[in-house]
């Protein structure tokens, strides 16, 4: 059950940064820094996924849990942003090495009418929510074989 979990994790977690790569190279989808943020926290959570089906360990599902519940409030702020509930600092400072494409306040894409960064906020949360479960079932499950 546990690498079934872990193929799981790594599926959509990988899928997903592959999607959004091909809509921002192949689609021509403009991004912003928060964007970006949350595509790293995504392959995080890929390579502890990979690292966990070779290496199963449960606390790792603790770390998937934790890059999940942080992917989760980084969109959840990046949401903010864009419905303009508050402003980003992040994306008020523009580096000379990074190329912004669009602004972070504005809806660069949506998904059957409702912002990307919705989908990804409950995306996020739906990983947080099974990776905990995950990692409370398979605490439970060593300590009965204990």
């Amino acid at each position: 059950m546990s690498k079934l979990l872990s193929k799981v994790f790594l599926v959509i977690s990988t899928g997903s940064v592959l999607f959004a790569v091909i809509a921002q190279y192949g689609f021509a989808v403009p991004v912003c820094h928060l964007c970006l943020y949350q595509r790293y926290v995504l392959m995080m959570i890929s390579i502890v996924s990979l690292i966990h089906y070779f290496w199963n360990k449960s606390w790792l599902f603790w770390c998937i849990s934790t890059l999940s519940f942080l992917g989760s409030c980084l969109s959840f702020y990046h949401l903010g942003v864009e419905n303009k509930w508050w402003v980003s600092s992040i994306c008020q400072s523009q580096r000379l090495d990074v190329k912004v494409l669009v602004p972070c306040d504005q809806v660069n894409w949506s998904i059957f009418g409702v912002s990307a960064v919705f989908w990804t906020w409950l995306l996020f949360l739906f990983l947080a929510i099974l990776s905990a479960g995950s990692a409370i079932y398979t605490s439970r499950q060593n300590d009965d074989m204990a």
